[in-house]
């Protein structure tokens, strides 16, 4: 496959997003560049389901390299080291706008992985690995139903500034990472100097104008270069399972929630669980596995309802009551100063 690219104007500063030179055996892969900062972020899925599991299994890893700004480990120790806080932070960063929009029915273990391979150490690289991670999913043929983006936005002198450099944040009295579709809002992170709520909705609807820009340019590189999506795992029907529970266990779930201290409370509850496995499971086969889940519903719902209509908790505290609070010093010989 030969290499595509589409370009993007931030502000007077060209982004640019490629495809098809690196990682060409990964579900989809690209490239992302910002001045000297670089970005490769490649995503898979594995090719067999693992049916059952009641969450996304997607990982999100942002990986910074050494090398990127031109050193290599040295001293004691030779190699990489483990995350850096930064790391672990800019993973969830990603993670966030991608797997809201993930349908809840794939349930192949999935890889978004991001690496900086490159750093001129003005631009952070990572709203470029989340813009990089949506580019990845697009045009892989895993089924994510539309690009996202993600832009940095500051203001410097009273004046918006789109991808500021860490020169430009140091003045800046916002520091704003969004997130989002062509049409909504997914995330919004960061932090300001007390700045009005005009001048946020301001910055969003700014972030917005670009993040658009950033959409049409995924898009253009699916047109050029994506591929076919996979099905998701069909939905199974156990709408008469869950009638069947509910009709049996409510009652009984009813009266477990109300029992005053934690363990006697999922003591019982687990008991329930248990006997409904084992009536319920020669008669439902291969769907016996969603019981759990399905019972964990009904008692998620009786428990909403007590809370909104009687106003108790499930420890029989009403909702303005606290537990009792306890405060000592001094029980430790060494840990106050």
């Amino acid at each position: 496959m030969s290499e595509h690219r589409v370009s993007v104007d931030l502000g007077g500063k060209e982004l640019i997003i490629s495809t098809g030179k690196w990682a060409k055996l990964a579900g989809g892969s690209a490239v992302v560049q910002l001045g000297g900062t670089v970005v490769l972020v490649a995503s898979s899925a594995a090719k067999s389901a693992k049916p059952g599991l009641d969450f996304v299994p997607l990982t999100c890893d942002y990986r910074e390299r050494t090398y990127a700004a031109g050193k290599i480990p040295g001293g004691f120790f030779k190699r990489e080291g483990r995350p850096t806080e930064k790391e672990t932070l800019s993973s969830r960063q990603m993670d966030r706008p991608i797997r809201p929009l993930i349908d809840k029915q794939w349930f192949f273990e999935t890889q978004v992985m991001a690496t900086v391979v490159s750093s001129d150490q003005e631009h952070d690289s990572d709203v470029l690995a989340l813009i990089g991670g949506s580019t990845s999913l697009v045009l892989s043929d895993i089924p994510f139903p539309e690009p996202i983006a993600g832009v940095r936005v500051g203001r410097v002198e009273g004046k918006y500034v789109i991808m500021p450099t860490f020169a430009q944040l140091d003045e800046s009295d916002m520091d704003m990472v969004v997130a989002g579709t062509a049409n909504d809002i997914i995330m919004v992170e960061g932090g300001c100097r007390e700045v009005t709520e005009a001048d946020m909705i301001g910055a969003l609807d700014f972030a917005m104008g670009h993040i658009r820009n950033l959409v049409a340019a995924q898009n253009e590189l699916v047109r050029l270069a994506g591929k076919p999506k996979r099905p998701v795992v069909e939905k199974v029907d156990v709408s008469e399972l869950e009638a069947e529970l509910r009709g049996a266990y409510t009652e009984r779930l009813k009266a477990a929630i109300r029992i005053p201290g934690k363990e006697r409370r999922q003591e019982e509850i687990d008991i329930i669980t248990a006997e409904a496995v084992g009536s319920l499971t020669e008669k439902y086969g291969d769907k016996a596995p969603f019981i759990g889940k399905l019972l964990h519903d009904v008692e998620r719902d009786l428990l909403r309802g007590m809370i909104l209509d009687e106003g108790v908790r499930a420890d029989g505290r009403s909702t303005d009551q606290i537990r009792p609070i306890t405060i000592e010093v001094g029980t430790l010989p060494r840990t106050h100063g």
